[in-house]
């Protein structure tokens, strides 16, 4: 199985859904900037939400870099891609 990149995740996106559990602090965080962002501009490309969140505090090592918060988000069902 081919692991996904960042590539893949590139595109345009809305809100889909609001996190429908208690996010961490870090998380809570950034999932506001992002919402508030896309509740202002509809939709945004993965880049500008990329460095929305680029100073997105991570719980690990490995994910130092803020899309994968982004990633996390298109992955948790929050965040929708669509056609331009």
């Amino acid at each position: 199985m081919k692991r996904r990149t960042r590539e893949d995740f590139e595109g345009t996106y809305i809100l889909q859904t609001s996190p429908s559990r208690q996010l961490t602090d870090n998380n809570q965080i950034s999932w506001s900037k992002i919402e508030n962002f896309l509740n202002s501009k509809f939709k945004a490309e993965f880049s500008v939400l990329s460095n929305l969140v680029e100073d997105h505090v991570h719980g690990t090592k490995t994910a130092n870099h803020g899309y994968q918060f982004v990633i996390y988000c298109i992955k948790s069902g929050w965040l929708k891609r669509i056609l331009k």
